[in-house]
């Protein structure tokens, strides 16, 4: 999406967020593992979990601050990540 093409909501039944088997890797250490989430539009939605279950680690990827090692990542429908 260019910065000059007005945001549109996604049609009804679209996730406002996907991720499908994210993973993340720090050398040996596993952040998120296999990770599948969906958050629809309108829904309210929160992360809980002890330290180092990865939440962190997983809101970085869905801003765009950290790169995910693998996995599939939308937000509103737009491909942001996908490995095979």
């Amino acid at each position: 999406m260019s910065a000059s093409t007005p945001w549109t909501a996604p049609p009804a039944g679209t996730a406002a967020i996907r991720c499908r088997k994210l993973v993340k890797r720090f050398d040996d250490v596993v952040a998120v593992n296999g990770l599948d989430l969906e958050v629809r539009r309108g829904e309210c939605f929160g992360l809980l979990g002890p330290n180092g279950a990865g939440k962190t680690t997983t809101i970085e990827i869905l801003e765009g601050l950290s790169e995910a090692t693998s996995g599939e990542v939308r937000i509103r429908g737009e491909n942001v990540l996908e490995f095979s």
